[in-house]
């Protein structure tokens, strides 16, 4: 069985993909490359986290919201649900 994020994870996880995206001093992360490791994942919830955009999680939860954020951003991709669009549409 398949589980989405909640409408609150997901504009959670919206807003710090924008983050990483605007700001110049963010690690390089976005959820449609595929790395050869966790490392940029990594990198990227450490930042949040340390930058104060994660209110108040740990890194590894932050992590784990990204990662599954970014497999509902491709599986809606590949299933061609989100029209194309670089950032999956709501849970709701």
């Amino acid at each position: 069985m398949y589980h989405r994020l909640t409408p609150e994870a997901v504009a959670q996880a919206r807003g710090w993909v924008s983050m990483l995206l605007d700001d110049t001093t963010a690690p390089s992360w976005f959820p449609h490359v595929d790395y050869s490791s966790p490392e940029p994942l990594r990198a990227a919830a450490s930042w949040l986290v340390e930058c104060g955009h994660a209110d108040g999680m740990q890194h590894e939860m932050v992590c784990i919201l990204l990662a599954l954020y970014a497999g509902e951003a491709a599986w809606e991709a590949m299933d061609g649900a989100s029209g194309g669009a670089l950032i999956p549409r709501d849970a709701a």
